[in-house]
């Protein structure tokens, strides 16, 4: 009874605390699908209250190209300029005078607010500037409505994820669509900067027209840097739930980068000091990709790195082996091959949380399936010892192929262990089960 309170009481307290978070979502969801317009609504009264002015749309935030007017010569331009100006200084003093004892979320998005006023100003003023930048301007106009676009969407993502409240964010994180919305835009928004400012130096117009525009473009790039930092800050925020799932080094693991780790060298040494360049290389551009890893992919690159190492040797090494080489080089892609199971499987038992291991147990078929390939490399490791010691070539290269055969066999008994300590992590559940099963078996007896 003892260990008993010890289990389920825990146990009890994570499902209220889940039920609780389950309920507050629920009521909120059932909020947007009913009376989504009724919130927004509401939303926009509060914001007039507080800030003294009436909001707009997402449909109008944006501006509307028409009313643009376009500068005849360069004094005009710069009238322009300087009334876009003192219109931001003026709104800025607005803005910090009325930002006094307002809410952290109506805080951010009023300051986001200003930031994307600053970025409208400069799209508006590159748009004013059409007739001025000859040979660039109707294509500086199309990008900077494209970029003006942008930023109704901008704008609309990031006051959903400022609209989310400090318990639910801290409960369940962010809002990941808004963001992932944000981070496409931002992504799309750098390359038309690349484009603005590649226009704006190639082309030969007035040089002070070309500081206007560089001016412009800059403004844009700050604002998008902005959004940049925004996206990363609320990407931490991953909320007791995301902790728990991502806790004990469950981070995403990128598949591209497995590839490129798994892709050996073709290219076949016919020295030894051939041999010795190709890996010398080749651990150099792993070494590269390890340290572009997050901590979970690094741990489980430099383990296995052993037999990425010896793999490769063994492939370059194909003709210093005399006639063997065809065969230990066939073994040796073999383990590559193996390779990519024993890291999809050490990938997802490292992914399982502590948290959700000490309710359900480890990653049983997982660490079963590592134990199979771990059994089918044992052969493969037998097979090359043979081949290597039965055959005449140089000591040299044999001492060699000892030495990657060796790495090979340590790695696979590094990898039994984890499958044997992963097959050990029974779980809560598994315990209860497990508790039960013999009761059982005591009444039949």
């Amino acid at each position: 009874m003892k260990y008993t309170k010890k289990i389920i009481i825990p146990f009890l307290v994570f499902i209220f605390f889940a039920s609780t978070v389950f309920a507050a979502n629920t009521n909120q969801g059932g909020q947007n699908i009913g009376g989504e317009n009724k919130l927004q609504n509401e939303e926009e009264v509060r914001t007039r209250n507080m800030e003294g002015e009436e909001m707009r749309g997402n449909e109008e935030q944006a501006i509307t190209m028409p009313d643009i007017k376009r500068a005849e010569n360069i004094e005009e331009l710069i009238q322009i300029r300087d009334i876009k100006r003192a219109e931001a200084n003026e709104q800025m003093e607005e803005n910090e005078n009325g930002g006094e004892g307002i809410s952290k979320n109506r805080e951010a998005e009023r300051m986001a607010n200003q930031e994307q006023e600053r970025v409208k100003d400069a799209i508006g003023i590159m748009i004013s500037a059409e007739n001025l930048t000859i040979g660039a301007g109707e294509n500086i106009s199309k990008i900077a409505q494209e970029i003006n676009t942008s930023i109704g969407e901008t704008i609309k993502a990031e006051k959903e994820i400022n609209g989310r409240s400090g318990i639910i964010k801290f409960l369940i994180g962010g809002e990941k669509k808004a963001i992932e919305r944000i981070e496409i835009e931002v992504e799309q928004n750098e390359e038309r900067i690349q484009a603005l400012k590649k226009l704006n130096e190639e082309n030969n117009y007035d040089e002070v027209v070309k500081n206007i525009i560089r001016e412009q473009v800059q403004k844009i790039e700050e604002g998008q840097s902005r959004l940049g930092d925004f996206v990363r800050e609320e990407k931490d925020a991953k909320g007791v739930f995301g902790w728990a799932i991502n806790k004990g080094g469950s981070q995403l693991f990128e598949e591209e980068r497995m590839d490129i780790f798994l892709e050996t060298n073709t290219e076949k040494a016919e020295t030894m000091e051939e041999l010795v360049i190709i890996i010398d290389s080749e651990k150099e551009k792993i070494n590269r990709i390890i340290d572009d890893s997050n901590e979970a992919e690094k741990k489980i690159y430099q383990n296995q790195n052993q037999v990425r190492e010896a793999v490769q040797t063994m492939l370059s090494a194909e003709d210093l082996v005399g006639g063997i080489g065809e065969k230990i080089s066939e073994i040796a892609r073999e383990f590559n091959n193996s390779m990519q199971e024993t890291l999809e499987a050490e990938k997802k038992i490292e992914k399982k949380s502590k948290i959700i291991k000490f309710f359900t147990g480890g990653e049983k078929e997982v660490a079963e399936k590592l134990e199979l390939e771990v059994e089918k490399n044992r052969e493969r490791v037998q097979s090359l010892k043979d081949l290597n010691e039965n055959n005449d070539y140089g000591e040299e290269i044999k001492n060699v192929i000892r030495e990657q055969v060796q790495r090979i066999e340590e790695e696979q008994l590094r990898l039994g262990e984890v499958a044997e300590k992963e097959k050990g992590v029974k779980g809560v559940f598994g315990w209860v089960k497990n508790l039960f099963g013999r009761k059982e078996v005591e009444v039949d007896e």
